[in-house]
């Protein structure tokens, strides 16, 4: 039996079709609070671990990050997930903080490359352990009917099952 941990969930902030805003809250077993640029929920969830929740969110293509607590063998972790581009679980320290392990350190050091070389090869070291991504707040939901794919400012007068969620990148990072 997986042991619980305390997880907090923030999802872009937006107006969603009635139908997935209902899903969503049934799947967080409440109600989401409402933040200055997104909607946040926190609980206990196996292994820290909202599973439902997130794989509804990806099927919608819904951005969110996810903190999950450690506790003991389990280590804290960050989930970002931004549609198109980054599905990513980022392993942290007891401060909240990634790192890169000293032993693949060690092996980019113990190359004979140039030091630009070597710079580059620690760059991509901890940019394959924690990478750049857009912050939440740099989405804006929008709309689109099931048959097309023109987007359109969210509303209420769309009937709400052909109605599926695009949440769009405003700035990049």
């Amino acid at each position: 039996m997986a042991d619980y941990f305390l997880c907090s969930i923030e999802i872009v902030k937006g107006y969603y079709p009635k139908k997935i805003w209902e899903e969503m809250n049934l799947l967080a077993k409440g109600s989401l609070e409402v933040l200055e640029n997104t909607y946040y929920f926190s609980g206990f969830a196996p292994n820290g671990q909202h599973d439902e929740l997130e794989e509804y969110l990806v099927e919608q293509g819904i951005p969110f990050d996810r903190h999950s607590e450690g506790y003991g063998e389990k280590a804290p972790e960050l989930r970002v997930f931004r549609p198109g581009l980054i599905d990513h679980v980022t392993i942290r320290n007891s401060e909240g903080e990634a790192y890169v392990s000293t032993d693949a350190l060690r092996s980019v050091l113990s190359m004979k490359n140039s030091a630009s070389e070597i710079v580059k090869r620690i760059s991509d070291l901890v940019e394959e352990v924690e990478p750049i991504y857009p912050e939440l707040a740099h989405y804006r939901v929008m709309w689109r009917n099931s048959e097309s794919d023109e987007h359109f400012e969210p509303n209420s007068t769309h009937k709400d099952n052909v109605i599926l969620v695009v949440a769009i990148l405003t700035e990049t990072v």
